[in-house]
């Protein structure tokens, strides 16, 4: 939630930096570039420390990625303003201050929708885009034993834990010869989709109408 807000903040606030833009370039106006640039300059220190504290955290948590996305689109745009304070203090070129608004308010954007994308499908429990439910069932289907897979769900309830559960249907065996199924498996799902929360469950000639997914009566 923390990561779907925030950026959903920095793509509307994007949104409206692109307007006053666009306003910029319809109606130049004079700024004052060495106020520009010093004030930049502290901003470029704040925001650059920030960034280096937060880039480790950043590749394994979307909250802190989020965040950190917001403080390296500020130490961007503090890159930006000094480079268009210099141009404005110099060769007072003032159109140089909307076009650097406009270009990092896109970068902001692109970013922000990423996380925004990935969050919503945890909310929503959907399954990670990287993972082909039909190539799962392929690939368990060839294990010794296991007649067919149905009744499939996978979803993720962070970025670092996705789950599954799954009827597997097999040929008619003990209980104890499941164990082996089991843990080939949780090894297929494990090593070659990332996948590390499992719930299996093992019938013999259980399901009438089986399907990959069960459907749903309306």
């Amino acid at each position: 939630m923390a990561a779907l807000l925030n950026s959903a903040v920095l793509v509307g606030i994007s949104i409206f930096l692109l307007k006053e833009a666009y306003e910029k370039f319809v109606n130049p106006q004079m700024v004052k570039g060495g106020v520009v640039i010093w004030v930049s300059l502290i901003g470029l220190v704040a925001n650059a420390l920030g960034v280096l504290l937060l880039k480790k955290g950043s590749q394994g948590d979307m909250n802190i990625k989020s965040s950190y996305i917001h403080l390296l689109g500020d130490m961007l745009s503090s890159i930006g303003v000094v480079v268009g304070g210099i141009l404005i203090y110099y060769l007072e070129i003032y159109w140089v201050d909307p076009l650097l608004t406009v270009l990092i308010s896109i970068f902001i954007i692109k970013e922000s929708f990423g996380i925004l994308k990935d969050a919503f499908n945890i909310l929503m429990q959907g399954t990670p885009e990287h993972i082909d439910i039909n190539e799962i069932v392929e690939d368990l289907g060839k294990i010794n034993g296991v007649v067919n897979i149905h009744h499939v769900h996978v979803w993720c309830i962070d970025e670092n834990n996705i789950n599954f559960e799954a009827h597997v249907n097999i040929e008619d065996m003990l209980v104890s010869e499941t164990k082996t199924l089991s843990e080939s498996i949780s090894h297929i799902l494990k090593e070659h989709y990332g996948i590390n929360h499992i719930t299996l469950q093992f019938e013999y000639d259980c399901c009438a109408d089986v399907g990959i997914i069960k459907p749903v009566n309306v």
